[in-house]
């Protein structure tokens, strides 16, 4: 389990790290598997926001990430037909392609999410980290901005309606405590609900969920030898 320090300039409302200025809102969950920094933005103007995504970027202890890869993405439709000569139905399948966006347009008191990256892809090692710790051996690993294995921000770009000025948000973030639990102690089991009902079926849940927290999920197969 990895929990996150914000800059001074996000704070914690309604399930999300809310950063808040006069023309829009960014809002952030870390919540989830290897940390999304991924992030809504609602323009809060009567103008429409121009994201600039080839000059945005998540960087990553130093090293930036573009957000725009000009990639090319293709989008499939497979169409069912019948006719009166042909009794069983056959497939007709058509594709578009497109390229990316590199200038995301908000129009007025709406909102965008744009996600691409993780905060990690693999499990962090240390050397007074257990790495199948019982309940009682459960430990955690404090850091400060300056030796946290983890620094990161977003560096947002972007322009107003039709003015040429370009204005930018950077939001910080770091890594102060890193801690390896055993699976009983972050999930648990319940029935599922829906609309006040109680069904039949058990299901996981995290007992630890915070827009300020992500985790590195990882099973013991009972092969490995060494301890941390």
């Amino acid at each position: 389990m990895y929990k996150a320090v914000p800059t001074e300039d996000l704070t914690i409302k309604d399930d999300a790290l809310i950063f808040e200025n006069d023309d829009c809102r960014v809002s952030y969950n870390l919540w989830s598997s290897g940390g999304n920094i991924g992030f809504v933005m609602y323009n809060k103007s009567n103008e429409n926001i121009h994201v600039i995504l080839d000059e945005s970027f998540f960087i990553l202890n130093g090293f930036a990430n573009n957000y725009f890869q000009n990639r090319v993405f293709t989008k499939s439709n497979t169409l069912s037909i019948s006719t009166s000569t042909i009794i069983d139905k056959s497939s007709l399948g058509t594709s578009v392609s497109y390229n990316e966006e590199k200038d995301i347009c908000i129009p007025p008191h709406a909102s965008k999410i744009i996600s691409e990256y993780s905060i990690t892809k693999e499990l962090y090692r240390d050397c007074d980290l257990l790495k199948y710790p019982t309940t009682n051996q459960a430990k955690s690993l404090k850091f400060t901005k300056d030796n946290s294995p983890f620094v990161f921000s977003n560096f947002i770009t972007y322009t107003m309606g039709q003015a040429n000025i370009i204005e930018i948000i950077k939001n910080d973030f770091y890594v102060n405590e890193i801690t390896n639990y055993p699976e009983n102690m972050v999930l648990d089991k319940k029935l599922e609900k829906f609309c006040g009902q109680e069904g039949t079926i058990m299901i996981d849940y995290f007992k630890m969920v915070s827009p300020d927290k992500f985790y590195f999920k990882y099973i013991n197969d009972g092969f490995g030898t060494l301890k941390h």
